[in-house]
């Protein structure tokens, strides 16, 4: 992608800040930037977890130029340098170009810097994709200032990053079809709260399922991998509570950032997210 991106000092990351999706009136989607570091791979599970109004999330989807613009303007970070992950990749290295979720998880979108049906729709931007190192096999939009010719909203191939990429964020999408969309059905599992949020030593996680089930509740980190278990069991109808320490499942703090946590309670399934701070 970026031709300067071992040269570019790695950027400290603004901590991340908890905010309800927003909602895009023309296609009737929402949209959340969880702004952290990590792999396409990492950001592509990570976004597969939580869900909003009932529909599961994942790594975004841009098929058009009114979405593109909707979220590059309005996850605009003001930054000089700040990309964030979505969905598109080049799984075998032969210049097509695919989305890797959703409900275009396979559907060809790019054959080189050219666009291709049923979308006919691409943004790459300056030379890209240039295909200037290995395995840059994986699409970023640019939400900063011009950057290595690649004007803000435009999209670069880069490598699952270097350590100096400018990739801080990832971009989840969930296919919600009204505004308004995150309330629980009355007598549906739901997560109440999790206080406080930020915090340090613990949170408090208050949900309620309205029958006798199976109920699992884990904590992943932004990578999508899970940290820890916090219950596995029977439970009773009604309102329930749990402590979350911020410790894994050895009993180790772990490090600052945003976690989510989603239960299970037979077939119906609730998320939240927390930022743990030191």
């Amino acid at each position: 992608m970026l031709r300067r991106l071992a040269l570019i000092a790695l950027v400290a990351l603004p901590a991340p800040v908890i905010a309800a999706p927003v909602y895009f009136p023309g296609n009737g989607h929402s949209y959340e930037l969880v702004p952290v570091q990590t792999t396409w791979a990492g950001a592509r599970t990570a976004a597969s977890l939580p869900t909003y109004g009932g529909v599961q999330g994942h790594l975004a989807t841009i098929t058009s130029a009114a979405e593109n613009n909707f979220i590059s303007t309005t996850f605009a970070s003001g930054q000089a340098q700040y990309f964030t992950w979505i969905a598109g990749y080049e799984p075998n290295d032969d210049g097509v170009w695919r989305w890797g979720a959703g409900p275009e998880n396979g559907v060809q979108f790019s054959n080189s810097a050219v666009s291709t049906p049923p979308y006919n729709y691409a943004n790459w931007d300056g030379i890209e994709p240039n295909d200037f190192a290995p395995g840059e096999d994986f699409l970023a939009m640019n939400l900063g200032a011009t950057f290595a010719n690649i004007g803000p909203g435009g999209w670069g191939d880069a490598p699952n990053p270097n350590p100096s990429d400018p990739i801080k964020a990832y971009i989840i999408e969930y296919e919600t079809t009204l505004s308004g969309v995150g309330d629980t059905p009355s007598g549906a599992l739901e997560i109440r709260s999790a206080s406080p949020n930020p915090f340090d030593a613990s949170t408090r996680i208050d949900y309620f399922h309205p029958s006798a089930e199976n109920v699992r509740l884990d904590v992943f980190d932004v990578g999508g991998h899970r940290v820890r278990t916090l219950l596995r069991g029977v439970e009773g109808e009604g309102n329930h509570s749990i402590e979350w320490d911020g410790r894994n499942d050895f009993g180790a703090p772990l490090s600052a950032g945003v976690y989510f946590y989603v239960i299970r309670a037979g077939a119906a399934r609730a998320n939240g997210k927390v930022l743990l701070i030191h």
